[in-house]
């Protein structure tokens, strides 16, 4: 038997023992990766390997799965221990309570700054606990007199779904959601035309939120140019939607 192996199962029986300490393993490795990577299958080797991870516990927990499955493939008596798996519970735990503080004081300062948006669109509201940071903003809404002077120089009667979110908030901007009053400007499509009100990816980075200038509806429909069909579609059959429903639920799965 090779010093290499003799040493390997000797860190394997340990491991599955929980008789190492995540530094101790990730040490022994990064000294014998070469090694290793020569002695194992590509498979044992990766099964083995501690995967990068914020977790402390969650790669040797992964990688003392690995040696049990060597160990038991090679019929070498091991006693297992569950040490490993109780601390990455504990610490998944921890983890799951602070991110909830971390959401929570989120939540409490984006309130404090704009209740207005709370009091409007409270699904939307509340998705911003997800992945609100310091590069994301949320700009005070505007007062009637941009909404006419905007209608004045476009020529064209901004719904007051529309007109009504933008006295709410005059610009948002998150991962994949720019929405800002100043940067409205029109696209002509095929002969039709729209206004671009800002970026929403859909599908793929880039795809932009339209209204339809033609339609008169009490309840404004919302369309999306997906860039990368070079496609216009359907989004929302209402604003209110857009913000309430599509927003949310992109803000909750990111």
């Amino acid at each position: 038997m090779s010093i290499i192996k003799e040493e390997l199962i000797e860190q394997l029986i340990n491991l599955a023992s929980c008789r190492t300490s995540p530094e101790e393993w990730s040490t022994w490795w990064n000294n014998h990766n070469k090694q290793l990577e020569s002695f194992l299958n590509r498979g044992e080797y990766l099964r083995l390997k501690p995967c990068m991870h914020g977790f402390r516990w969650l790669p040797i927990l992964r990688s003392q799965q690995g040696a049990i499955k060597y160990l038991d493939d090679s019929k070498i008596l091991y006693v297992k221990e569950n040490v490993y798996q109780e601390n990455y519970e504990k610490e998944l735990k921890e983890s799951y309570k602070a991110n909830l503080e971390m959401e929570k004081h989120r939540l409490r300062k984006i309130k404090a700054e704009f209740p207005e948006i709370f009091n409007r669109y409270p699904k939307f509201s509340n998705s911003l606990k997800y992945n609100f940071d310091e590069s994301d903003f949320i700009h005070v809404g505007l007062n009637n007199e941009k909404v006419e002077k905007f209608e004045t120089t476009s020529g064209i009667k901004m719904p007051e779904d529309i007109a009504e979110f933008f006295q709410t908030v005059s610009a948002i901007s998150l991962e994949g959601i720019k929405i800002e009053f100043e940067n409205i400007y029109p696209l002509e499509f095929f002969g039709k035309k729209y206004y671009v009100l800002g970026e929403f990816w859909k599908e793929a980075d880039g795809d932009l939120v339209l209204w339809d200038t033609s339609e008169s509806n009490d309840l404004t429909k919302i369309y999306y140019y997906a860039h990368e069909q070079n496609k216009i579609k359907l989004l929302t059959k209402s604003f209110e939607d857009l913000i309430e429903k599509e927003f949310a639920y992109h803000n909750k799965n990111l």
